[in-house]
């Protein structure tokens, strides 16, 4: 029986990493399908804003508030004239237009930079994965907790006191729990950077303690694997 124990134990074993290697490979590209979906909302804003100013730069007219000299002259004879308060120029541009078929191409160019420069940020700062939650729980929290809270009471608040009073109940628990879930952001916020600077600090400062540790644990379940063979 002692022999077959071995046997066994390698085949649970084997089996366990299939399943583990699957599950993993299920995780990575749940992760990956999120990023990606994520990335593509955070960059939309962004995208507007930067293509719309590029558009009217490079295939728009932009002639809003400037009149040649000639209708000036011409439209200022007239006492009802409309122009004076508009710039006299020439409409000149000191970037040329482009023509329209090129108007796909300089978009999803300018989209490309954008994503090209987001990746040279994320592969230039080291450690990336470790600075990311302290972004995430700062700005999670207080988007989630903190912030609402406060533009409900500073909403809402006045006008509860003027129908009701301070010692209405109402008031009262509105107080309550709009200070309450403030609290809970403000504290996991804390708890949060707390854990992850300590984590930071651990990894960054001692290396070799993390790589020490890790050959121990090997050390103890191969004593652990020999002992129940």
């Amino acid at each position: 029986m002692s022999k077959n124990v071995p046997k066994n134990n390698d085949h649970f074993n084997s089996k366990n990493q299939i399943y583990s290697s699957r599950s993993f490979t299920l995780v990575k590209m749940a992760i990956c399908i999120s990023v990606l979906a994520s990335f593509l909302l955070q960059m939309y804003v962004i995208v507007e804003i930067v293509w719309t100013k590029c558009r009217k730069l490079l295939f728009e007219e932009q002639m809003e508030n400037k009149i040649s000299k000639e209708d000036y002259e011409k439209e200022s004879k007239d006492d009802s004239c409309q122009y004076e308060e508009k710039e006299v120029g020439d409409n000149k541009r000191w970037i040329p237009l482009l023509p329209q078929h090129f108007k796909l191409g300089t978009e999803l160019l300018v989209r490309t930079l954008l994503v090209t420069v987001c990746f040279l940020f994320a592969a230039a700062v080291p450690n990336l994965e470790r600075i990311i939650p302290l972004v995430g729980i700062t700005s999670g929290m207080l988007l989630a907790f903190v912030y609402p809270t406060l533009i409900d009471l500073l909403t809402f608040l006045p006008q509860l006191l003027a129908s009701f009073g301070w010692k209405s109940l109402k008031v009262q628990l509105f107080i309550l729990i709009n200070l309450a879930l403030a609290a809970v952001g403000l504290f996991g916020m804390v708890a949060g950077l707390r854990a992850n600077i300590i984590e930071i600090l651990a990894s960054t400062a001692s290396p070799s303690l993390t790589e020490s540790g890790l050959n121990n644990n090997t050390q103890i379940h191969a004593n652990i694997s020999n002992f129940t063979s």
